[in-house]
């Protein structure tokens, strides 16, 4: 009876979410929508979004709330098979369509079945019954026709479950304080670069709208941008450095492009326009920039001004329909207002909260190291579970 294989759907109801019109059903307001576009790898969701559903909800509506113990996989495209969750409050999010909403039944653990299902056995599943087709597709039918071994019931779901989530906990931890030292940085730099508030500014004098002694300069003239070489299937599961794509999971290379300070932009794809820091080294896909600079404090001030600004007004890129990109020149032609000494005063506040910010985001690739190391060893029994 052990060896006996049992569908996913009878460990939990799948279905896929509501197809919402975007004439008739989104709105400016009302209850954030989630989309394919949410589920953004290594078991991460975000919860930006630009996609509302106005009150009230109707009962044929009301199906597609996320709860707090389901999880989402990912039914097309580049990022099919991918799985995600978050703790929500019951009815906070509605689904989309293209997304599996995938719900435990009672006699399973939620958190351990989202673990099982993080393994590669799944993943490698979706992709052989999503091949030979334009457009990689699946159904929530065919999700839930993944075979599981009985034996799963049997052995300590809620021990195992709690073990991965403490990882999992840490790392949200991580990531609140991540979002609040940001939102301080980026606070700062409004505040002297945005409403011209810096220090002194009650002596400026402006003119065409801004202080005099400052400029309107270029990437090109402080900065080189570059792209790299490979292809994401050119990544390795174990590699000693981070591979960055245009996706925001970071993948893994034996290879480095770069070692120092860069800022990191996705180029296509549903993130165009993506902005990130990193220090040390590192690999890039074809489709993605680094911007460097001999001047690591320049730098520091530039990420800050491409959240600002950059990010916003490129995201989703410029060029492209079916797929968005942005080219070399939007970021080398790039604008922006250049005071050196403001510059430098700016970043003395803003490095501690950046070095902070780039300390807890290498503590959670470390986590999540940890975790998924952990992770086949528990689910098949080579690393035993007492109590």
């Amino acid at each position: 009876m052990d060896n006996i294989k049992i569908r996913l759907n009878d460990f939990a109801d799948i279905f896929s979410g509501f197809a919402f019109s975007t004439k008739n059903d989104m709105s400016d307001y009302g209850i954030p929508i989630l989309k394919i576009g949410n589920i953004i790898g290594n078991g991460d969701i975000s919860t930006e979004t630009d996609s509302f559903y106005p009150h009230p909800i109707s009962k044929k509506i009301s199906k597609y709330f996320l709860k707090n113990n389901d999880f989402l996989v990912a039914m097309t495209g580049a990022t099919i098979g991918k799985i995600g969750r978050i703790k929500v409050k019951d009815d906070s999010f509605l689904v989309n369509q293209r997304v599996a909403i995938v719900r435990a039944k009672n006699n399973v653990n939620s958190r351990f079945l989202y673990y099982f299902l993080s393994q590669k056995i799944f993943q490698k599943y979706i992709d052989n019954i999503s091949n030979g087709s334009a457009q990689a597709n699946i159904s929530a039918e065919n999700i839930g026709k993944f075979l599981i071994d009985n034996k799963i019931l049997k052995i300590s779901q809620n021990k195992i479950a709690s073990i991965l989530s403490a990882y999992d906990d840490l790392i949200e931890v991580n990531n609140k304080k991540i979002k609040t030292l940001n939102e301080m940085a980026q606070e700062i730099y409004k505040e002297w670069f945005v409403r011209f508030r810096f220090p002194g500014h009650e002596k400026a004098e402006f003119q065409n709208g801004i202080p005099k002694g400052w400029e309107i300069v270029k990437v090109k003239n402080f900065c080189k941008v570059f792209t790299g070489k490979k292809d994401v299937n050119q990544t390795i599961e174990n590699g000693k450095y981070l591979f960055f794509s245009c996706s925001p999971e970071i993948f893994k290379s034996n290879d480095y492009i770069y070692d120092g300070k860069a800022i990191i932009i996705a180029g296509n794809g549903s993130y165009t326009g993506r902005t990130r820091f990193f220090e040390g080294k590192f690999d890039l896909y074809q489709r993605t920039y680094a911007i460097i600079s001999d001047d690591n404090l320049f730098l520091e001030f530039l990420y800050f001004t491409f959240k600002n600004d950059f990010e916003k007004r490129f995201m989703g890129g410029t060029r492209g329909a079916a797929i968005p990109y942005i080219v070399m020149k939007d970021i080398t032609e790039y604008k922006f207002l250049y005071n050196d000494k403001i510059i430098r005063d700016f970043v003395s506040f803003v490095i501690p909260i950046n070095k902070k910010i780039q300390n807890l985001i290498q503590a959670n690739e470390n986590l999540k190291t940890q975790r998924d190391l952990l992770l086949p060893r528990l689910m098949s029994g080579k690393l035993e579970v007492k109590g």
